[in-house]
């Protein structure tokens, strides 16, 4: 019976071979489109939950206007922002900087480009 419908369905394909093409190819373009947008959504959705306590923990946007115009989002913090906002808000528990900047690094004759992360004692 299976093979009867794959018989079928062969034969289908071969009189309409654009058309089927054109159906396959829009079914996988539509299920890669999908598997990537779940992936970002699980991503964002579990950003920072290997802290205890997660549900607790915000981040600092730096919203500042484009040259061309319009508005951009930036994660980076200039940081003395911490220090004001640990002055204006007695909320505040505790707070952590994280900076990362392209830097060379030198071992034993050989240089690295490599990307160097600092946090301050709060991170952990």
């Amino acid at each position: 019976m299976v093979k009867n419908y794959f018989k079928i369905a062969l034969r289908n394909f071969w009189k309409t071979r654009l058309t089927s093409l054109i159906n396959i190819g829009s079914l996988a373009i539509g299920i890669a489109c999908c598997i990537i947008i779940i992936l970002f959504v699980k991503n964002e959705w579990t950003f920072d939950q290997f802290h205890a306590k997660s549900e607790r923990l915000y981040r600092v946007y730096n919203r500042t206007e484009a040259p061309r115009g319009g508005m951009q989002n930036f994660t980076y913090t200039p940081f003395n922002v911490t220090r004001l906002m640990d002055a204006d808000y007695d909320d505040l528990e505790s707070f952590s900087t994280f900076s990362s900047f392209p830097q060379q690094v030198e071992y034993k004759d050989q240089n690295f480009a490599e990307t160097v992360n600092m946090v301050s004692k709060g991170f952990f």
